[in-house]
């Protein structure tokens, strides 16, 4: 069995967004953007922290520049559901083809 999750239950601003204001032409913001792409980076980060207590994982950094995401809370505030995603499949999600 496939489920299928929209990004509005995955990523809280994108839901804040989708029920405060669609029909009133308000947008995904730019900056939100970077959170559709690392929702796995940042549901493996959040669950090692969860394990090691420690937000230092190996994609902590990435996630730091790329989408602005510095801290477990700041990963949490964002994040609506958690995937449970292993290293490989980070890995293999952000690999750049060759």
């Amino acid at each position: 069995m496939k489920v299928v999750m929209g990004e509005a239950q995955r990523v809280r601003p994108i839901k804040e967004t989708l029920n405060d204001g669609w029909d009133t032409g308000a947008r995904v913001a730019p900056e939100h953007l970077p959170y559709i792409e690392h929702w796995d980076t940042m549901s493996y980060e959040i669950l090692r922290s969860n394990l090691t207590g420690k937000w230092d994982g190996p994609f902590t950094k990435m996630l730091e520049t790329e989408a602005n995401i510095r801290s477990k809370e700041e990963a949490l505030a964002v994040v609506g559901v958690l995937r449970s995603v292993d290293f490989e499949q980070v890995i293999e999600a952000h690999a750049s083809p060759i």
